[in-house]
């Protein structure tokens, strides 16, 4: 099922006049509220849906958690070797708690309904993004995304295993990345199934642990999705998951 058709272009640049007014004092205390933001929305208690779902959701929550603790010991390395990019922590909180709504839409009441994807994936990923950006400075993040309607099962396991790729591939492809750019497709393919591709333009897609791997494979099994890995145009990984739509 789709509802038109949705592509936007977004470049994320630092906060180039905020950053006098958070860059002096003690920050791990306001890194420890960002956290708490996070750690909140990943509780896996209120995800609903199958009983036999509840030990995936508790393992990815617990995977998503380690990402969020990696990524403020990330923005922190930056910060005290001065080569973080000026952002405002007012700026970082406020993506937190957009990207913890988000999060939340993902709770799961009735499992009948179908449920737009487009717009609350492209919401989480580009706060995601933005969260990065004072290690790794301007990410340009394209999507393009045809709107596809899922059950809620399905559409908790489909973002959630875009975010974690979108995770992995901040982490490791554009260490030495001079433009970053990620791209985000998806898209039906006419005859009932929907394809997902997540393109980087870095060294491409690593996973920091067995756990990240495995709960991707995990999610793509609650959609009944179909997961490989191969060489972008872009230079990176291309991640592609099709599905039945």
């Amino acid at each position: 099922m789709r509802d038109g058709h949705m592509a936007e272009l977004i470049t994320l640049y630092p906060d180039l006049n905020a950053w006098a007014v958070d860059s002096t004092g003690p920050m791990l205390p306001r890194r420890g509220s960002l956290l708490g933001v996070l750690f909140d929305a990943a509780s896996p208690f209120a995800c609903g849906g199958p009983s036999s779902l509840q030990p995936l959701w508790a393992a990815e929550a617990m995977n998503r958690s380690r990402n969020m603790c990696q990524l403020a010991m990330l923005l922190e390395y930056h910060r005290w070797n001065r080569s973080q990019q000026p952002v405002s922590y007012r700026s970082e909180l406020a993506c937190a708690n957009q990207l913890a709504a988000g999060l939340r839409e993902l709770e799961i009441g009735d499992d009948d309904a179908l449920l737009p994807c487009s717009e609350l994936l492209c919401e989480i990923c580009t706060c995601l993004a933005a969260l990065f950006r004072p290690a790794l400075g301007p990410i340009v993040l394209n999507t393009s995304c045809e709107r596809i309607a899922l059950s809620a099962c399905r559409r908790r396991a489909l973002v959630l295993m875009a975010m974690e790729v979108v995770t992995q591939t901040l982490f490791h492809a554009f260490d030495s990345c001079e433009e970053p750019l990620l791209s985000i497709a998806l898209a039906p393919d006419g005859g009932g199934a929907a394809l997902l591709l997540i393109e980087d333009s870095g060294s491409g897609l690593r996973f920091d642990s067995r756990a990240s791997c495995r709960v991707i494979g995990q999610l793509g099994g609650v959609l009944g999705a179909e997961i490989s890995y191969h060489r972008s145009a872009l230079g990176g990984t291309a991640t592609m998951a099709w599905f039945t739509a």
